[in-house]
């Protein structure tokens, strides 16, 4: 896939409202799924190698996110298999 500049401020800008704090957010009905955050994950990954260290400051956020979000995927399976344990 091309990455074109427009496309590539859109992520950009996707990101950005991605790190703005909860209570800017929590009013908003823009939420970026998993599968959007993976796109772009790979998109800023990209960017880093193609265009120097100098982002790798927001891929280690987004990096670090993509470690959060994982580990609530894992512990909310935990809970759902105790959950459905028999007793």
């Amino acid at each position: 896939m091309v990455y074109n500049e427009k496309r590539i401020l859109g992520l950009i800008v996707r990101i950005q409202l991605f790190f703005l704090p909860m209570e800017v957010t929590m009013n908003s009905k823009q939420t970026i799924s998993d599968e959007q955050f993976e796109e772009t994950f790979r998109i800023a990954a990209k960017i880093v190698r193609d265009h120097g260290d100098i982002y790798l400051p927001l891929f280690q956020r987004m990096n670090d996110e993509r470690m959060k979000r994982k580990s609530q995927r894992d512990l909310k399976s935990i809970a759902l298999q105790a959950a459905d344990a028999e007793l």
